[in-house]
């Protein structure tokens, strides 16, 4: 497409970005007030990936508030990641249903109010079965697509009826009758082998709150619609790099024509030899096997150069040393990125590892205490004779100093005799 001139205008009817930027909407108001007649065409649609994102920032969030649900089996980062894929996935699922069925009930608009409303309803019954599902509960599950332990269910119901045709069980006895086997294709090819989040009701209802709290009937229908903003964000951001950080239009000549094809190849990786097919027909230019041929064969040698030097010792060994100093920077400072691994590295020992217990300490020798009844060091019973009833020799400790007793007077008698 050639680039339209400075008399026509631009009007945008649907403005997809970021949900933290006013920019979407100072756009639409600047718009509007330029052109009256444009007031209240103009739509933002949310970017579908920062919108996920904020529902993902959300769960953390919560894990890091609520200890009961933080840990293994709970809101682990695996896991919040797998709900995030399952929303993205049903909204993408939803936006495309809505499109076949406005584009095929165009005259009937009662029809296709119905058949929207049903729609929609679906898409919320299966975001609302997101977090049960992943609890272990898939009574509310109803897709096949979204749940592997409903595709196995139906799948040996299937298969009994189809051996025993005349048999009369009902689906739940069938299904009881394979429940073995349909938790050993789950734990074999299932999500997380099987395993699942352990919450209870009222668990799971928070999590759904923070889901509902962002998602809900009156705004799905305009997430579904909304696509990727990342890839005009790209170019824009390329594009300033090969106009000196200037986003300008450089008087509209050929060269600012040509960085704008220029990284539109450069992006977009997997169409670039679409664009390029594109832009030699309307040149004229004609393909050279060639040069087409030495491209490949050159992008070929770089691939097998990396993966070579990859294997050589002199790079293992600095990986190995890369690897170490990032744990050694993790044990000192606990906000390093490398901070966030499986915890096999205690910081008292210096980064070594726990796997070699330490020998236990043995218990500490019993302080030696003199007899109690002949005043000296000895081990096991006293062989000396208890003085009178079998009291000690020694003196009371309330006795106070230098107090005559009876028995004192009674033995000062006899060593006069």
């Amino acid at each position: 497409k050639k680039l339209r001139p400075d008399d026509e205008a631009i009007l945008v009817d649907w403005f997809v970005a970021d949900g933290d930027t006013k920019g979407a909407i100072r756009f639409i108001k600047k718009q509007a007030s330029i052109i009256h007649e444009f007031d209240g065409v103009a739509i933002y649609m949310p970017d579908i990936g920062h919108f996920i994102k904020c529902i993902s920032n959300g769960l953390f969030k919560l894990s890091s508030q609520h200890s009961e649900l933080r840990g293994v089996s709970l809101l682990e980062a695996s896991r919040i990641k797998s709900i995030c894929a399952d929303i993205t996935g049903i909204l993408k699922d939803y936006g495309k249903e809505r499109k076949q069925i406005q584009e095929g009930n165009k005259d009937d608009a009662v029809a296709m109010k119905q058949k929207l409303k049903v729609c929609r309803d679906g898409a919320i019954s299966r975001i609302n079965a997101i977090v049960p599902h992943h609890c272990n509960d898939h009574s509310k599950c109803c897709s096949v697509k979204d749940c592997y332990v409903i595709k196995r269910r139906r799948h040996y119901i299937i298969l009994h009826k189809s051996m025993n045709p005349t048999c009369e069980r009902s689906e739940e006895d069938i299904v009881k009758r394979h429940a073995a086997d349909i938790s050993k294709d789950h734990a074999a090819n299932g999500r997380f082998k099987g395993k699942h989040m352990s919450m209870g009701a009222r668990s799971q209802g928070k999590v759904m709150e923070v889901i509902t709290k962002r998602l809900d009937v009156k705004n799905i229908d305009r997430v579904s619609e909304g696509n990727s903003s990342n890839r005009c964000e790209n170019m824009f951001s390329v594009l300033a790099k090969f106009t000196h950080g200037k986003r300008n239009y450089q008087g509209r000549t050929d060269s600012w024509e040509c960085n704008i094809l220029y990284v539109a190849i450069t992006i977009n990786h997997d169409d670039a030899r679409e664009i390029e097919n594109k832009i030699r027909a309307l040149t004229g230019v004609e393909e050279s096997p060639s040069l087409r041929e030495k491209a490949t064969a050159t992008a070929a040698g770089r691939k097998k150069y990396q993966q070579q030097h990859k294997k050589e010792d002199h790079v293992k060994h600095r990986r190995s040393v890369s690897k170490i100093a990032s744990t050694q920077r993790a044990v000192k400072n606990t906000t390093a990125p490398a901070r966030h691994k499986p915890n096999k590295l205690s910081p008292k020992d210096e980064c070594k590892s726990d796997s070699k217990k330490k020998p236990a300490k043995s218990a500490p020798k019993k302080k030696r205490k003199k007899c109690s009844n002949c005043q000296t060091f000895h081990e096991g019973d006293c062989a000396e004779a208890t003085n009178g009833d079998g009291a000690s020799a020694k003196k009371n400790k309330k006795q106070k100093k230098g107090e005559f007793t009876g028995d004192d007077l009674a033995l000062f008698l006899l060593s006069k005799k």
